[in-house]
């Protein structure tokens, strides 16, 4: 993973046109939670676990939750979040999925730019973002986003316990 960061939130990108990005409610996330494991390929009740997460620490810590959709398709094919921190002027850009057949179609990039709009009309002054190397880090760094360092992650299955 690479922590990446963007100061100058008056970068824009160019989206692909035929992505919708509507904002839903972190406490009733909808579809986002089916979008979230199977775009990750994480186990359902893992990603039912996460949005609890998100709307008990609403109290606390603001979340935006993303749906992406395209034409001709009715249900999301990708989704993302961001999290607003109390008295920071930093935003993460937190955990984004997309579908692997959609994969590919500027789907990604349209999430990063709207999350991206929406932090600059917060009056936020900066973003951070942890990016994979094999997904996100490269459309990361064509938007703007620089390079802070590498992260590594590790984790074990129930079989390597």
């Amino acid at each position: 993973m690479d922590g990446m960061y963007l100061t100058d939130l008056r970068l824009s990108v160019d989206i692909a046109a035929d992505v919708d990005i509507v904002e839903v409610p972190s406490d009733n996330p909808g579809t986002a939670v089916e979008t979230f494991a199977v775009g990750f390929g994480a186990p359902l009740e893992v990603s039912r676990h996460f949005h609890r997460w998100i709307s008990l620490a609403g109290k606390t810590l603001r979340t935006r939750v993303y749906l992406a959709r395209i034409d001709g398709v009715r249900d999301p094919v990708a989704c993302a979040y961001t999290t607003y921190f109390p008295d920071r002027p930093v935003a993460l850009l937190g955990g984004a999925a997309t579908l692997e057949d959609y994969r590919g179609r500027g789907i990604y990039t349209a999430l990063l730019e709207r999350r991206l709009a929406d932090v600059r009309a917060d009056g936020l002054e900066a973003t951070i973002i942890l990016a994979d190397h094999s997904t996100s880090a490269s459309i990361c760094s064509h938007a703007g986003l620089t390079k802070a360092c590498e992260l590594g992650f590790h984790y074990w299955t129930a079989d390597t316990i």
